[in-house]
């Protein structure tokens, strides 16, 4: 019922604009505040959720290093003995 359309010329380059938006002056004062303002906007209890996950894994990851330290102690001082 209807014609075809011609098909799509062919490129053999892509084109992309780039805007910044704002000038940017390499500091980083301006990410900075923006994470402290999205951590103060969190609730208190989202605050401290993140929190308590935060140290329980800091526990977990003492707890497994000091288990790791200790086997290796125990395979270097029997490496020593032989």
């Amino acid at each position: 019922m209807y014609p075809t359309p011609p098909p799509a010329p062919h490129r053999d380059f892509i084109s992309v604009t780039l805007s910044l938006g704002r000038s940017y002056d390499g500091s980083k004062s301006w990410r900075r505040r923006s994470c402290w303002r999205k951590w103060k906007q969190l609730s208190r209890l989202q605050r401290n959720v993140i929190l308590f996950l935060l140290t329980f894994l800091m526990l977990c990851g003492l707890v497994s290093y000091i288990g790791v330290a200790d086997q290796w102690r125990g395979i270097s001082y029997t490496c020593a003995l032989t």
